[in-house]
């Protein structure tokens, strides 16, 4: 049993000592390897890198003149290749490069340019350009019209497709691109396409059937205040009797509208334009209308109310207005009242737009209410400041007794 016991436990260490004698081999091995490695790279280090070279061919002086005389050649014949466009970013690129070089443009050139324009948009609907980009169209149009140099022979181009313009604002189905182009058409007179006397009586009517449609059909509250101003563009011009007597209809619906503030403001600058038109005024029956528009809670609103009750005053100066306690004044005379009294709005711009207006109405005023005004009587609402004198007088003849308030002598009988 010991031999057994012996033999097993030289055969164990002689196992050992092999395995050791083995990892002493692979260690000096691992050691010669790494040290051949640094030699290997200490050597490479030495070397010097290689220079990587570059062979340029040089264009010719003679060629590169030609290939720049060409750019030149081509940007001067198609200076706006929008219609060759392929997507709505490439479209949005050129309009973004046009306006800067549309000043160094002849006026043919500006002319075709809006003409290829106007061929973008009318077919963007149908070639699936974004709205965006097609909003970006109109109002591009817009800035360039904007511009009363080199423009002529552009109008005329809009003014060609005003009718495809107003077919296209009626089939849009877009609220975005519809609002714009709406807004567009709303502001003709501005850009000089249709001329200050008014434009053709068949294109009114276009116009307001389209305002009239779009208020009816659309709850977009941007398409609906575009359209209001569209009602104010047709008016500006003139219209006919008809015409205008629906216009005035539609825009006194349209001032009492508690939906939106901005359509009463819309409303009020169209009744502003329909009285300052060729042939149009307002009726004084509006005045009342007017004077109670002076308590809207929209700034905007009061300060065209002014304007309003300001052009009143000059059309019906003798006018007999009836006020409080049954007494008849001038309305020129309370319309003025009513403008000194906007003195104490809260807003700067009413106030500003106040004081503006008081110093136009000289003329028309009586010399009453001109001193009253310099008195300070007007500022108070229109009540009559009474002196202190005045009010003792009254307080005796009232046969009242002094509750010690009024009179300070007789503080002490009470004590």
């Amino acid at each position: 049993m010991a031999a057994k016991l012996k033999k097993r436990a030289m055969a164990e260490y002689e196992s050992q000592s092999q395995t050791q004698v083995e990892d002493v081999v692979a260690l000096e091995d691992l050691k010669r390897a790494k040290t051949a490695a640094a030699a290997a790279a200490a050597a490479a280090a030495s070397v010097p890198p290689q220079k990587k070279l570059r062979l340029v061919l040089q264009q010719s002086r003679s060629a590169a003149g030609a290939a720049a005389a060409a750019a030149k050649n081509t940007d001067r014949v198609d200076p706006f290749p929008i219609d060759r466009a392929a997507s709505g970013s490439d479209i949005t690129l050129l309009v973004v490069k046009f306006l800067p070089k549309m000043k160094s443009m002849e006026n043919s050139a500006v002319a075709e340019a809006v003409k290829r324009l106007l061929e973008v948009f009318l077919s963007s609907q149908s070639q699936g350009i974004e709205d965006v980009v097609r909003v970006q169209l109109m109002l591009t149009l817009g800035a360039v019209l904007s511009h009363k140099e080199k423009c002529d022979a552009a109008r005329l181009e809009v003014k060609e497709k005003l009718d495809e313009l107003v077919e296209a604002a009626g089939l849009e189905a877009s609220s975005k691109v519809e609002a714009v182009l709406i807004t567009f058409l709303s502001r003709l007179h501005e850009y000089g396409v249709v001329p200050a006397g008014g434009g053709s009586q068949q294109l009114n009517k276009k116009l307001f059937e389209l305002a009239s449609g779009k208020l009816k059909t659309r709850r977009n509250s941007q398409v609906r205040i575009a359209s209001v101003h569209l009602f104010g563009a047709v008016s500006c011009g003139g219209v006919e009797k008809d015409l205008g007597a629906k216009v005035l209809a539609a825009l006194g619906k349209l001032i009492q509208s508690p939906e939106e503030p901005r359509i009463r403001h819309a409303a009020y600058e169209g009744l502003l334009s329909l009285h300052n038109s060729p042939g149009g005024s307002l009726n004084s029956s509006l005045y009342h209308v007017l004077c109670r528009s002076l308590n809207d809670d929209y700034d905007g609103v009061r300060r065209v109310a002014l304007k309003l009750l300001k052009v009143m005053a000059l059309a019906y100066p003798e006018e007999k207005i009836r006020v409080g306690q049954g007494k008849e004044i001038r309305l020129a005379d309370d319309a003025f009242g009513k403008i000194c009294n906007g003195i104490n709005d809260l807003c700067v711009q009413v106030r500003e737009l106040s004081a503006d207006l008081m110093g136009t109405m000289g003329g028309v005023v009586s010399q009453e209410f001109l001193e009253q005004t310099l008195d300070k009587k007007l500022m108070s609402n229109m009540r009559l400041k009474k002196s202190a004198h005045e009010r003792e007088a009254k307080l005796v003849a009232s046969g009242e007794w002094s509750s010690g308030k009024h009179v300070p002598s007789t503080v002490k009988l009470w004590k």
